[in-house]
C-alpha cells in the first residue's frame, strides 16, 4: 500500500493489479509477460518497481 492508500498486487505470468479508490475498482496491466513478479515497491504514489523472477527490474507508471 502506498502512503496515500493505494493498494497494489503482483501475480503470475508478470500481471499486476491496483486500485486507487479503496478497492472498488481495480486496474490489471501485463508488465513483464510469462515472468512472475517476486516483488513490488512503491517509488511514489504513482510508480512501481517490480523485481521478476528473471532477475528483470520493471518501472510501472500507474497513472496512465
Amino acid at each position: 500500500m502506498s502512503p496515500t492508500g493505494i493498494v497494489a498486487s503482483a501475480g503470475p505470468n508478470g500481471h499486476i493489479t491496483w486500485s486507487t479508490n479503496g478497492g472498488n475498482s481495480w486496474t490489471d496491466r501485463l508488465c513483464c509477460e510469462h515472468n512472475d513478479i517476486l516483488s513490488l515497491e512503491w517509488i511514489n504514489d504513482q510508480q512501481l518497481l517490480a523485481t521478476a523472477k528473471n532477475g528483470g527490474l520493471y518501472l510501472i507508471d500507474i497513472t496512465n
